[in-house]
């Protein structure tokens, strides 16, 4: 059995070598491991699930505002909001059980805003103070200088306020171009299964590009290092991907739970495990990037010191495989990742139109 063990392993470190996307994979999920990732995903999902309902509270209400100014825009807003937390918003009038109508959300637009935003101001500010810690622990950045109370609460609110605009503008615009071309569609008299198959490609790329900005943003404003731009933008693309699935299967999820006796609990506990593998992505995107090539060869990568298990080697940023360009490897896997989504978006909707 010994003898099978190393072989495995030697044949294993063959693979390394020969596959340097296989090699930046192990890598990260080791790295990850070994400043244990999980539990600081699981300290981001703690002030997360304190801050997604004040959050939701705020964005409801300028919904609202939105949609008595604008009431033909129900349905790009409904779709804007559905693309970071799906489930939950509805243009059906009653809507639901488990559910909000935009009707719902207008008429008491100005109590949700003024509530919403008090609440946001303490949840939302320990989010990102706890997200700036975990980050920096992520891409081993010095303790930096100490602001005063205030000082340091209105920087947070300035990140807080910056990355919620980012967010805002990705999503709507997003939903909104994926709503408009649908539309136009029906319009000339062109909806076919390949035209199905379009707008759900043109979905999810632009919600990879947007999740792609939104990680990127967060990495970039949050952790102050000094890991190349190139190699923030790959983690950030691969946490994005990773996002767009995640909200695919939040939609399926709550979909079919709508309107049920227990469709209530069952959003507040999608909530909680969405918000969790959200936390997941960060992080294993903050990981991919800090083991990047370009990190490896700035010298920005952290030692790090790990007693090894039996049969797992101890962590050595440096070295081990053949420098060869991965750039091109994980962008083809991101496409390819986004294809399949892609393609599977546009098969439940083409289902569920046959079906109804």
């Amino acid at each position: 059995m010994g003898d099978l063990i190393a072989r495995l392993k030697e044949w294993f470190e063959r693979q390394r070598r020969r596959w340097p996307l296989l090699d930046h994979v192990v890598r990260m999920v080791q790295y990850v491991g070994a400043v244990k990732g999980t539990l600081l995903a699981g300290a981001i999902t703690y002030f997360g699930f304190l801050s997604v309902f004040p959050l939701l509270a705020l964005a409801f209400g300028l919904i609202g505002k939105v949609s008595q100014w604008f009431p033909d825009l129900d349905d790009a807003l409904a779709t804007a909001v559905s693309e970071v937390f799906p489930g939950i918003i509805t243009t059906e009038d009653p809507p639901p059980t488990g559910q909000i109508s935009i009707e719902q959300i207008a008429g008491s637009s100005d109590a949700v805003i003024g509530i919403g935003s008090v609440l946001l101001l303490y949840t939302g500010l320990g989010w990102i103070s706890r997200m700036r810690a975990v980050l920096a622990t992520m891409f081993d950045v010095p303790e930096q200088r100490e602001f005063g109370f205030v000082p340091g609460k209105l920087r947070d609110l300035a990140v807080l306020i910056l990355t919620g605009v980012v967010l805002i503008l990705s999503v709507s615009i997003s939903g909104a171009v994926t709503q408009y071309v649908g539309d136009l569609l029906d319009l000339v008299g062109v909806r076919s299964g390949v035209a199905e198959l379009g707008i759900g490609v043109l979905s999810v790329l632009l919600g990879v590009a947007s999740g792609a900005l939104l990680f990127f943003t967060m990495y970039k404003l949050l952790s102050g290092t000094d890991v190349p731009n190139r190699s923030l933008w790959q983690g950030a693309l691969l946490a994005a991907v990773g996002f767009e699935i995640l909200k695919q299967l939040a939609s399926f999820v709550l979909g079919n739970v709508a309107g049920g006796a227990l469709a209530t609990f069952t959003v507040a506990v999608t909530m909680l495990v969405w918000i969790y593998y959200f936390s997941q992505l960060i992080v294993y995107g903050a990981g991919w990037a800090v083991t990047s090539r370009a990190a490896r060869h700035r010298a920005v990568v952290p030692r790090v010191e790990t007693v090894p298990s039996p049969g797992t080697a101890a962590i050595t940023p440096v070295g081990r495989a053949p420098e060869r360009q991965d750039a091109g490897a994980v962008g083809r896997a991101a496409f390819v990742g986004a294809g399949i989504v892609a393609a599977a978006w546009a098969w439940v909707r083409w289902d569920k139109k046959r079906g109804a």
